[in-house]
């Protein structure tokens, strides 16, 4: 028989979610961008001052780690954000994002602006929970070549097309559009604007259109900083960020208490009462309770911090130690610095030897959080080639691992943005520098969803770009093609100014290491990778699978 107090705490239980069902559940709009600009910066003061302002939010100076931590809840290293400069920021496909978490819930999701994950599945935002988007890569190598913000080429769910009229007003025009689609049906949002540079103005009459009709009562509006501004104590930098709820989330309240910007993903999905997943295992927490009445804090924790950027054909463990950071309550340990950040900067003093006790600790600290993240660097994500949702699989320049035909080889870290890959044409245009040149070349890490024979195309700029350009710089000149996958390579002979190429490969399901180059292009014996490509499945196989073993008496057939 249930006890008087068991059958009471039912009935409290029962009563919390009742109470809990009947609370409202909000429209969500994240608005993401250089808040450190003068002009972005503006858009926060309104939002500030109806909301609750994090003064020492943790991010990155490098917007697409913040990104990432973001729309993961997780440190960036651990979501597979290791490039520093730009090139293979893939989020891992096995981290979810805060947007797979509201659409399982039943929000209507969104993304638009600036998209700097990969073009390719399964790194697109449709892939990872957004069922709307309208993005641009901001002049990375995913984007449209050439691309100009005063007559932007945009990419929907059906493909890149020309927009009129400058790329902040398009997308301030969309985004009012499918919000007033959910609004007119009744739809809960869901709804992620990464700003691009000059979008101020329309984000701040989103956020007055959303008050004049009456949905900025129920939205949370979260504004967050992509790109942190360095503190006192790199590369521990700070990023703007502010929640605004109105009855909800505390107005015109600035936090002391050190966050990060992954606490952001756990804590929406709680203001908003939407489940995690049940395995989702992150860095950040639940923060909400700051900026509620009664105010609640969080237990203090450590903060770890790693720039990154080592060369990705290098043994992880040996850049353990460059640049790292720990922060725990008011300390700061950076190499055999420690310092006391509660002081004014004039009076910090290195007491790394007169506090052994708190330097070991917060290093052993360190050491179990990097292994806990070490596991992200063994297993590369991987883009996918042969699946029907994508059946021509762009891949770029940006995307390289380092080559495996050339020890010597520069890779996307020196030229990680189409105005970096136009200077180097250039160069190879020009016979006086060409000769000169070190080879440039890279190894797609792709997987094929099915064994087939792949058409592998080829070029230096891609179709899309200016004919005038394509002859400029875009021409080969004679001398031989190459692609290998794993262990196994196809060649042909490259005529004497042609623009672009196809080579036939055939891939079996599963992992494979993918390179094409050229020779001929400049000094003697320096190799250059095709800069542009995409992928498409043609059939099955053209030759049978080298790793065929012939039948003998032993295995079945006859000698």
């Amino acid at each position: 028989m249930l006890s008087v107090r068991r059958l009471v705490a039912i009935a409290n239980a029962a009563l919390l979610m009742l109470a809990a069902a009947d609370e409202p559940r909000p429209n969500v709009v994240i608005l993401t961008g250089d808040f450190g600009s003068k002009e972005n910066a503006r858009l926060l003061e309104p939002l500030r001052a109806s909301g609750t302002s994090f003064r020492n939010c943790f991010g990155s100076s490098q917007s697409p780690k913040t990104l990432a931590s973001w729309l993961t809840g997780c440190h960036e290293l651990r979501a597979g954000i290791v490039d520093t400069v730009g090139g293979r920021n893939f989020i891992r496909p096995a981290v979810p994002l805060v947007s797979d978490a509201f659409k399982a819930a039943g929000w209507q999701t969104a993304f638009f602006g600036t998209w700097p994950f990969g073009e390719a599945i399964p790194f697109r935002p449709e892939d990872r929970g957004f069922q709307e988007v309208l993005v641009d890569a901001d002049g990375r190598s995913g984007d449209y070549w050439g691309n100009n913000p005063d007559h932007p080429w945009l990419r929907d769910l059906k493909g890149w097309s020309q927009r009129d009229g400058k790329r902040a007003a398009v997308l301030e025009t969309e985004t009012r559009r499918w919000i007033e689609t959910r609004v007119a049906a009744k739809e809960r949002f869901f709804l992620m604007l990464n700003l691009p540079k000059g979008s101020e103005g329309s984000a701040k009459a989103l956020l007055e259109d959303l008050d004049r009709s009456g949905v900025g009562a129920n939205t949370l509006v979260i504004a967050l900083g992509t790109i942190a501004r360095e503190s006192k104590e790199t590369p521990d930098a700070l990023a703007p960020l502010v929640f605004r709820w109105p009855g909800h989330v505390a107005a015109g309240r600035v936090v002391e208490t050190p966050v990060a910007v992954f606490d952001g993903m756990p804590t929406a999905a709680a203001l908003c009462g939407v489940s995690l997943f049940r395995d989702w295992k992150g860095d950040g927490i639940d923060i909400s309770g700051l900026g509620k009445e009664p105010r609640t804090e969080p237990v203090e924790r450590s903060f770890f911090f790693h720039p990154g950027g080592w060369p990705a054909d290098q043994v992880v463990d040996r850049y353990k130690s460059d640049g790292y950071a720990v922060r725990s309550g008011k300390w700061r340990l950076s190499g055999l610095d420690l310092l006391d950040v509660s002081l004014p900067p004039e009076h910090r003093e290195n007491v790394f030897e007169t506090q052994p006790d708190i330097a070991m600790r917060m290093m052993t600290d360190y050491g179990i959080w990097w292994q806990s993240i070490r596991p992200a660097f063994t297993a590369p994500a991987r883009i996918i080639v042969g699946d029907e949702r994508q059946p021509v699989t762009p891949v770029t320049w940006g995307d390289w691992w380092p080559s495996r035909e050339s020890t010597t080889a520069l890779g996307p870290v020196r030229y990680p943005d189409q105005a970096s890959l136009r200077g180097l044409l250039r160069e190879l245009a020009d016979p006086a520098r060409s000769s000169s040149l070190p080879s440039v070349s890279g190894v797609w890490k792709v997987h094929a969803n099915r064994t087939g024979h792949y058409k592998v195309s080829v070029s230096k700029l891609p179709p899309g770009a200016d004919p005038a350009e394509r002859e400029s710089l875009g021409k080969l000149h004679g001398g031989m093609a190459h692609a290998r996958a794993g262990k196994y390579e196809v060649k042909t002979p490259l005529l004497e100014g042609a623009t672009a190429l196809s080579l036939g490969v055939d891939l079996n399901e599963g992992d494979a290491d993918l390179e094409v180059w050229f020779e001929g292009q400049g000094a003697k014996d320096a190799i250059f990778g095709a800069f542009f490509a995409t992928i498409e499945r043609m059939g099955e196989r053209k030759m049978p699978d080298p790793d065929w073993k012939p039948q003998t008496k032993e295995n079945g057939g006859e000698k």
